[in-house]
C-alpha cells in the first residue's frame, strides 16, 4: 500500500441534533431542538474551518481528516469540504441489544480504518467542541511531532475536568483508546496506559509521551457552566465564529449576581422577545 496521507486527524461527530444535549437547558424550551442543531453545526464548521486552513496552509506533511459520524446531515457537510476531508460511517452495534455504540468504538473505527485503509503513519484525535480552537494551536502540535520514520510518540492535551481533548498516536494503535472507562477522567486513563506502554517497550517515559497544554485545546463546552466562561473569550478571541455567530443571534447575556463575587453568574437567553434562565 502506498500512503496518500502521513496523518489522518480524527473527528468524532454526534448527530447535530443531538449536540450539547446539556448545554441547552439554558435555552427556552420550544427552541431547545432547533439551537441544539445550531450549536452542533456551528461547532462542526468551525472546527473543519481551522483544520481546513492548517492542511491548506501547511504542506510539510500530507494530512487529511476522518469525520466519523451516523448523522447524514454531517456527511453532506463533510463531503462539501473537499478531498483532503474523508466522511466515515460510525460502525454498527455488534448486537441487538448494544443500541448504541460507545465513543471508545466510534474512534477506533475510524483509527482502523486509517491504519488499514489509508496505511497514515499516525492519527490525532480531536474533539470537535472546542471553541476557542485556532490553527496556531494545531501549529504548536506539529511542533512536537517528530515524524521520523519508524518513531513512536503519545501527546495528550487534557481538558478543563481532566478529560482528553486531542490523542496524537505513532503508530496509531500504540495505545488503546479509553473514553468510556469507568475507573477515571479519560485524560488520566490516556495518561496510564501511556506510562504502562513506555515500562512495556522499556524506553524513558518522557522520550515517549508528551503533555500539550494549551488553553484552544483545553477549554470544551458541554454545561451552561462552560458558555458562562468562554462565551466572553469567544467574542474576544473568535467574533468571527459560526458558533459566536449563532450566540449572537440568541442574544445570550453573561450577567453577575452580585457586584463582589464574580463566581456566580446567570446566563439569559433572548429569543423573539422571550427569555430563558
Amino acid at each position: 500500500m502506498v500512503p496518500l496521507f502521513d496523518i489522518a486527524f480524527i473527528v468524532p461527530v454526534k448527530p447535530f441534533k443531538r449536540a450539547k444535549s446539556r448545554l441547552v437547558d439554558v435555552f427556552p424550551p420550544d427552541s431547545r431542538p432547533a439551537m441544539q442543531e445550531q450549536v452542533g453545526i456551528a461547532l462542526f464548521d468551525d472546527t473543519m474551518d481551522v483544520l481546513g486552513t492548517f492542511i491548506n496552509r501547511h504542506h510539510q506533511r500530507r494530512v487529511c481528516t476522518i469525520v466519523c459520524s451516523s448523522d447524514p446531515e454531517v456527511e453532506v457537510r463533510a463531503e462539501k469540504l473537499g478531498s483532503d476531508f474523508i466522511y466515515l460511517d460510525e460502525p454498527k452495534a455488534a448486537t441487538s441489544r448494544a443500541r448504541q455504540i460507545t465513543l471508545d468504538q466510534v474512534i477506533e473505527h475510524a483509527n482502523q480504518h486509517a491504519i488499514h485503509d489509508m496505511g497514515v503513519k499516525g492519527t490525532i484525535l480531536i474533539m470537535s467542541d472546542l471553541p476557542l480552537l485556532m490553527v496556531h494551536a494545531i501549529v504548536g502540535l506539529f511542533k512536537r511531532i517528530e515524524a521520523r520514520a519508524g518513531f513512536t510518540q503519545i501527546i495528550l492535551s487534557p481538558s478543563m475536568g481532566n478529560g482528553c481533548n486531542l490523542i496524537a498516536r505513532f503508530p496509531p494503535d500504540i495505545i488503546p483508546t479509553r473514553y468510556s472507562s469507568k475507573h477515571g477522567p479519560s485524560f488520566l486513563e490516556h495518561l496510564a496506559l501511556a506510562k504502562q506502554k513506555a515500562t512495556d517497550l522499556r524506553i524513558d517515559y518522557g522520550q515517549l509521551v508528551e503533555v500539550y497544554h494549551n488553553l484552544d485545546l483545553y477549554l470544551d463546552l458541554d454545561t451552561p457552566e462552560d458558555l458562562m466562561n468562554l462565551y466572553p473569550l469567544l467574542k474576544e478571541i473568535r467574533p468571527e465564529s459560526h458558533l459566536a455567530r449563532v450566540l449572537d443571534g440568541m442574544d445570550v447575556h453573561i450577567e453577575k449576581k452580585s457586584r463582589d463575587d464574580t463566581r456566580h453568574v446567570s446566563i439569559r437567553v433572548d429569543m423573539n422577545g422571550h427569555g430563558g434562565t
